[in-house]
């Protein structure tokens, strides 16, 4: 195995180079990190109590499910559960959508 062997000079301007390396790794990992706890925020949560149904697709998107709009033996519903406080859409996850 081979040694290499730097200048001063050379051996401080690497040191350099891998202290902001690595200071713009911890920044990433801090955004990357941030990000993930972002997404686990209210819209990826599973519905709470309280939530209201809203409709997730067709003319009336983003609109309360009223009961017109369930037509015994009619086709299908979907909706999202709704936050009333916020009004934030637990749409993050399919497994919040109820049909």
């Amino acid at each position: 195995m081979r040694t290499i062997v730097f200048a001063q000079s050379e051996q401080s301007h690497i040191d350099a180079l891998r202290r902001q390396f690595f200071a713009f790794i911890s920044a990433e990992f801090q955004r990357l990190l941030a990000c993930m706890s972002y997404s686990s925020s209210s819209i990826a949560s599973s519905p709470q109590k309280g939530d209201l149904p809203v409709l997730s697709e067709g003319d009336k998107e983003g609109q309360s499910v009223k009961p017109d709009d369930l037509k015994l033996g009619g086709p299908p519903v979907r909706a999202w559960p709704k936050d009333p406080k916020t009004s934030v859409f637990r749409s993050g996850s399919r497994l919040n959508q109820a049909a």
